[in-house]
């Protein structure tokens, strides 16, 4: 399933979706900002913080 435009992924949407979602593994991977946010959304819907994984990755751009 593809989530852009107006089916944006959202903590919100990803635990009313997929209700197992507190017994499970969670890989978050994006910019810092962004992975941060959306954990500490999933932890306040019940989420373990343990069971979320973050990869931050670095955003560079080049202007010429």
């Amino acid at each position: 399933e593809y989530f852009i435009g107006e089916n944006k992924l959202t903590p919100e949407k990803l635990y009313e979706d997929y209700k197992v979602i507190s017994t499970c593994a969670i890989y978050l991977s994006g910019p810092e900002p962004m992975v941060e946010s959306f954990s500490y959304e999933l932890i306040k819907l019940g989420v373990p913080e343990k069971n979320i994984k973050r990869a931050f990755l670095a955003c560079i751009y080049m202007v010429s």
